[in-house]
């Protein structure tokens, strides 16, 4: 996830981004505008190394700790395909997030 491939491909994946929602990736918990510098999540790794758009979530580097303590703490989670598991738990985050009306 260091290598310049995976740089080239978070840098694709953000023009891909902009090209199908005509906005800036922002993180899908907080809100907060995502950079090159936050984290893309895997909600899949079943084609890692040529990953669809769908494959990769923008998360703040925040946002991303808190959904992988839960992935990987809360043993529930496992019953789940990791895309749904994350699905839900971004969700879960989000409601959270803007119930408290706390933005990162």
């Amino acid at each position: 996830m260091a290598s310049q491939q995976w740089f080239a491909l978070r840098e694709r994946w953000a023009r891909e981004w902009v090209a199908r929602h005509a906005t800036e990736p922002h993180c899908l918990i907080c809100d907060v505008e995502w950079a090159l510098c936050d984290d893309l999540h895997h909600r899949t790794y079943d084609r890692l190394g040529t990953e669809s758009h769908r494959d990769l979530i923008p998360l703040c580097r925040s946002c991303h700790g808190a959904l992988h303590r839960i992935l990987e703490t809360d043993r529930s989670w496992r019953r789940l395909n990791r895309a749904q598991a994350t699905d839900l738990i971004v969700l879960a985050l989000r409601r959270k997030v803007h119930k408290r009306g706390i933005r990162q």
